[in-house]
């Protein structure tokens, strides 16, 4: 049962139902999924350790609200990890991951061909699990899953700039091809190129932030991507904004 209405709560976080800031009281919550409150606690507490729910001494259980500094932070981890993780691959002898990558780039076709976009944003996360989980190593899984719950969160706030669903899937593909050619270099510049789009998406609508560049030891403002002509486009890198660009007011053009 905990786990049942673990799931019923995860969906509702990732799909918006149960919004950031939202405090979940226990008794309505119970009533409401037709439960009784033990479970229901444990749920809550799985759930806050996967990071999709936080707790606060003395005044309830939370939906956390992702602010620009934790967006940031979470892709810049993923960015360390996911590299480190496509290097290992590139580098290493045989491939036993191939199989695996290309039944997540599978998954993730058929979650596009789908039209639901919360089916895109598990088989998006199924492929960064599945790269991670292909170098074998119990630690490194163990560490990027505790971001999993938290790129939830961001996945969700992405469907707005991915009007056509398939623009997803390039990037992915790009990814695999790198590992399977082979290509060190160019691994890590689209996993790079991938982690810093989808920070600038994501804080596009919010304050001005700076996007720490992992490669060159800069700091940089986030462009805005011209989201209505090319909304995936990794051959096109981040730029400095023009200094006369009104970061304040940003728009989708």
């Amino acid at each position: 049962m905990p786990g049942l209405v673990a799931a019923r709560l995860r969906t509702a976080i990732v799909d918006g139902s149960f919004p950031p800031g939202m405090q979940l009281a226990e008794i309505p919550l119970a009533e409401r999924l037709g439960v009784s409150r033990g479970p229901l606690r444990e749920a809550l507490q799985r759930l806050i350790q996967e990071g999709l729910l936080r707790g606060e001494r003395h005044r309830g259980v939370f939906v956390p609200a992702l602010d620009n500094a934790d967006v940031i932070d979470v892709y810049r981890m993923r960015e360390f990890l996911e590299g480190a993780a496509a290097t290992w691959l590139v580098r290493g002898e045989g491939g036993a991951w191939q199989g695996p990558i290309n039944a997540a780039i599978e998954r993730l076709r058929r979650a596009i061909r789908s039209g639901r976009w919360s089916r895109v944003v598990e088989a998006d996360l199924g492929f960064h699990s599945t790269l991670v989980d292909s170098v074998e190593s119990t630690r490194l899984s163990r560490a990027f899953q505790t971001l999993v719950a938290e790129s939830r969160l961001c996945l969700h706030r992405l469907e707005a700039f991915y009007p056509d669903p398939r623009d997803v899937l390039p990037e992915h593909e790009a990814i695999a091809a790198a590992i399977r050619d082979r290509k060190a270099d160019r691994v890590m510049r689209l996993v790079a190129d991938h982690m810093h789009e989808s920070v600038t998406r994501l804080t596009l609508h919010n304050a001005p932030v700076h996007v720490h560049d992992l490669s060159q030891g800069a700091s940089r403002s986030p462009r805005r991507p011209r989201l209505q002509r090319n909304p995936s486009a990794l051959s096109e890198p981040p730029g400095e904004p023009s200094r006369s660009q009104d970061s304040s007011s940003p728009g989708r053009g």
